[in-house]
């Protein structure tokens, strides 16, 4: 669903039609009453002078033409009042302001790529956007909350007002060249429908869903969600975490909210040089300040802490973790030439 505009431009649109309707009807009228004897310029041209007030066409007029004018005046002079009206409305109520940063919104939706979709702005979207917006990615977020829509605008974020579960809002959030969405919907069915959606857009796409109840586990796979969380047992591992392996906490807290230290997983195709070479040929602490953590094969076996002589092939991912920009200096050095 597109933005909704405002009322007064709503109103200057239904204005215009109306004169666009006089015209043809007025138009009409001329050719019917003039027997024949009008040609559809002169009908247009004594329809436009009596519509723009004018008032002397410079044309004989028939009785029934006389009757007919004065009928397009006294609509013409409602109808141009009318949109007059609302056009001062639009300027002074400060809508054409709104009016173009919302043109301006939606152009900017429409150039998105590689970005991130947040379905719902309740609690978990409200803080998947702030995390998000700590990372400098790009995303925008959709809501049917009038309220909701407003504090995001409030925090400067992407927005679309409209339906998540509908394939029109998907594909007005550029659905189809985004990197993940996250479905945190309140209601566990609409999740199931909003990722059912969005994978059948984009098969490409990573979908992360939110749900409130297990049963619902196993229908957001099928409906094609990569990863289905439940806040419940997030906070539960979380807490664990906390009272267990306080060094592991530590360290998300460092990934996920400080901006000196990033952990990513490059795939090989993204660095294709490195590939059938050692880890110590790459020499990746040295050159990139990144620390490879672990490797994960393409039969998914993973080998954390590897061996420097351990060779990299086709399919592998490297799981590295160190200061901003490092992953960059890894692909401009080992990227495709």
């Amino acid at each position: 669903m597109p933005l909704s505009p405002p009322k007064s431009e709503r109103a200057m649109v239904r204005g215009a039609w109306v004169l666009v309707g006089l015209v043809f009807v007025g138009t009409l009228g001329f050719i019917i009453l003039g027997h024949g004897r009008r040609t559809l310029f002169d009908s247009f041209w004594m329809t436009i002078q009596i519509l723009t007030t004018v008032g002397d066409t410079g044309m004989d007029r028939t009785y029934p033409e006389k009757m007919w004018s004065a009928a397009l005046m006294l609509f013409g002079v409602m109808a141009v009042f009318y949109l007059g009206i609302n056009v001062v409305r639009f300027v002074l109520d400060g809508e054409l302001r709104e009016f173009l940063g919302r043109r301006q919104l939606e152009s900017r939706i429409s150039k998105l790529s590689d970005h991130f979709i947040v379905c719902g702005f309740g609690r978990m979207g409200k803080s998947l956007a702030e995390a998000l917006a700590d990372k400098k990615a790009t995303f925008v977020v959709i809501d049917s909350s009038p309220e909701r829509i407003a504090q995001a605008d409030q925090r400067d974020y992407l927005f679309i007002e409209g339906d998540a579960m509908t394939e029109e809002v998907l594909e007005q959030a550029q659905v189809r060249r985004a990197r993940g969405l996250a479905s945190c919907l309140p209601d566990d069915a609409d999740n199931v429908f909003a990722a059912l959606t969005a994978r059948d857009l984009n098969k490409d796409l990573t979908i992360v869903a939110k749900a409130n109840y297990d049963e619902t586990h196993p229908k957001l796979r099928r409906a094609g969600a990569d990863h289905v969380l439940s806040p419940n047992k997030l906070a539960a591992v979380r807490a664990m975490t906390k009272f267990m392996l306080p060094a592991v906490d530590e360290l998300m807290e460092i990934v996920v909210h400080g901006a000196e230290l990033e952990v990513s997983k490059v795939s090989l195709e993204k660095i294709p040089r490195a590939v059938q070479k050692p880890l110590r040929d790459l020499a990746l602490p040295a050159r990139t300040n990144l620390m490879v953590v672990a490797v994960v094969h393409a039969d998914g076996k993973r080998s954390f802490n590897p061996p420097p002589d351990i060779e990299l092939h086709p399919g592998d991912e490297l799981i590295v973790i160190g200061p901003q920009g490092g992953v960059g200096k890894m692909v401009e050095l080992y990227g495709a030439a």
